[in-house]
């Protein structure tokens, strides 16, 4: 069993990271977020921040298709 622990501090930065690139780009591919990523960790991190942006409104994510790419945008 891996356990991880990641600080708050950074959490928050990709918090803003996305939502600050949301601005600028309007949208957003989950693939986008989560292709940068280089460890485990980090893709953990991305779809925690992308699922709290969604919990504060801030976001709303779409899929067309299931299994289909999910496309994120800022919520208006």
């Amino acid at each position: 069993r891996n356990i991880f622990i990641v600080s708050n501090q950074k959490y928050k930065q990709k918090i803003e990271s996305i939502f600050t690139t949301l601005q600028q780009l309007k949208k957003l591919s989950f693939t986008d977020v989560v292709g940068r990523a280089e460890t485990r960790t980090e893709i953990i991190v991305s779809f925690l921040a992308i699922l709290e942006l969604v919990k504060q409104q801030r976001i709303c994510i779409n899929q067309d298709i299931c299994f289909d790419e999910m496309e994120l945008r800022l919520r208006v």
